[in-house]
């Protein structure tokens, strides 16, 4: 049995979320209402929260700064192939019970050249070759959060999300594990994926074909952090995005005024 700890802001948030999600996740009221309210205690290995697309299911784990709780794989759009392919990323569609966060989701499409061990290590390229999973379904984001309870209304934690780099042809969110930085600084750190290479820029000029595609993931994933991260104890309001490399170099494109409301810094 996992232990729960509860609180009037997690009744009010469940009474709130009820309505639009309970219902979605075919599961009995008192079922979803028991999830929406509680977050297991930190001492236990599996963590749940309640989002507008469902239940994830999460875990902690202990570091040497302290313990940490990760969902990682969370998905932010519906998956970019067939009719979705070379279009602007949609919201992700909901899904019933509990969904295991417990393991990165794939990496996008990419191909390794020789120039990266130009740049990398040999060893560090190998083991990239060798480790990492491939898909065009790979829009999914990783969430790091300092040992959390239950999420605080009145003193949220302020969220950082990063970007990687790689030159818009590789790299992924899987390689930049937040939970140091998240402990460190007491905030919640979320790293992500994005189309690369011809799935995420590919154009012709024309307007079917617009290009950017990479660029439009990182504003969906911005907008699912309003929607969604006050359920993780974070501050929708204050939001940094930072990111390395090429990851970096486009941030400035999200101060414009179109992503105003999505980031503070």
């Amino acid at each position: 049995m996992c232990n729960f700890y509860c609180t009037d802001w997690n009744i009010k948030l469940a009474f709130n979320q009820l309505h639009d999600v309970g219902e979605k996740l075919k599961m009995s009221s008192a079922v979803n209402l028991l999830i929406c309210l509680c977050f297991i205690s930190v001492h236990s290995e599996e963590v749940l929260v309640c989002t507008n697309n469902g239940i994830l299911r999460g875990f902690s784990a202990e570091t040497v700064l302290g313990r940490a709780v990760q969902f990682l794989g969370v998905p932010y759009a519906k998956p970019p192939v067939g009719p979705l392919r070379w279009k602007l990323p949609e919201p992700p569609e909901n899904w019933d019970g509990v969904r295991s966060a417990e393991y990165f989701g794939p990496s996008c499409p990419q191909k390794f050249t020789a120039q990266l061990t130009h740049i990398y290590p040999k060893e560090f390229v190998r083991a990239r070759i060798k480790n990492q999973k491939i898909s065009e379904d790979c829009l999914f984001l990783n969430i790091y959060v300092p040992t959390m309870v239950v999420p605080n209304r009145y003193d949220p934690l302020p969220v950082f999300v990063f970007k990687h780099g790689g030159k818009y042809e590789w790299g992924s969110g899987t390689e930049y594990n937040g939970t140091f930085l998240a402990l460190q600084g007491n905030i919640i750190v979320i790293s992500f994926n994005y189309r690369l290479n011809i799935f995420g820029f590919l154009s012709n000029g024309e307007p079917e074909l617009g290009g950017n595609y990479g660029m439009f993931d990182t504003v969906r994933v911005l907008k699912w952090i309003q929607t969604n991260i006050r359920a993780f104890g974070g501050d929708p309001s204050r939001v940094t995005l930072g990111g390395e490399s090429a990851g970096g170099v486009t941030v400035d494109i999200f101060l414009s005024e179109m992503n105003q409301k999505l980031t503070t810094r």
